[in-house]
């Protein structure tokens, strides 16, 4: 698969020279993983997911022992399976701190930001991130948040010369949406879609009730 550049990796980068730990979260499949692990790649920064359930239940088990034998910098993937591990992440932090010692990736939003929030509370930094925007699926280096001002129409406008879309491809774009494994062409939307629903009904919307 093709990476695909993200605007939000400027906001890692500045979040990772402010705080100890940035967590990366949102909805399944936009791309957190794959975008923290371009970051971290040229840190060599450590890396494990608790996808993997040996790796949960050793964690849950002794959460001291797992966070020393898995030394900052260091990227832990899909911790909300591990509610536990923040309080030991805050112990490592606060007899060491420096900034971009950690890197996490989460999703089942409400419970993994009551947890983030209640025990690293001035020691994370946030980055919510959502599926493809339609700058990022052309590949527009244009990055400046919307602002309703003549000065942005008319700086967009040069950074969007040349660029036209015609209305199928407007209509295309808002069929196939922004999630990578579509956009890249991986799966069909109405493959994808389905799945995506049947996933959040039968996993996570059960898991929160």
């Amino acid at each position: 698969m093709a990476f695909i550049e993200r605007h939000a990796e400027k906001t890692i980068e500045r979040m990772s020279q402010s705080f100890p730990t940035v967590l990366v979260t949102g909805a399944r499949q936009t791309g957190k993983t794959t975008l923290l692990k371009n970051v971290t790649d040229k840190k060599s920064v450590g890396y494990l997911t608790f996808d993997d359930p040996t790796e949960e239940q050793s964690a849950k088990n002794d959460p001291q022992s797992f966070i020393d034998f898995h030394p900052s910098p260091f990227l832990f993937d899909e911790v909300q399976y591990v509610p536990e591990l923040f309080r030991y992440l805050k112990i490592e932090i606060d007899k060491n701190r420096h900034n971009g010692m950690y890197y996490l990736t989460g999703s089942q939003q409400f419970r993994l930001m009551e947890k983030a929030t209640e025990s690293l509370s001035g020691r994370i930094g946030i980055v919510q991130l959502y599926p493809l925007s339609a700058r990022e699926k052309r590949g527009d280096s244009f990055d400046q948040p919307f602002i309703p001002s003549k000065d942005y129409i008319l700086q967009r406008n040069s950074a969007f010369s040349g660029k036209e879309l015609s209305a199928s491809d407007i209509w295309n774009s808002i069929f196939t949406g922004g999630y990578p494994e579509v956009a890249n062409g991986n799966v069909s939307p109405n493959d994808f879609y389905s799945n995506y629903l049947k996933t959040y009904i039968e996993r996570d919307i059960r898991s929160l009730t």
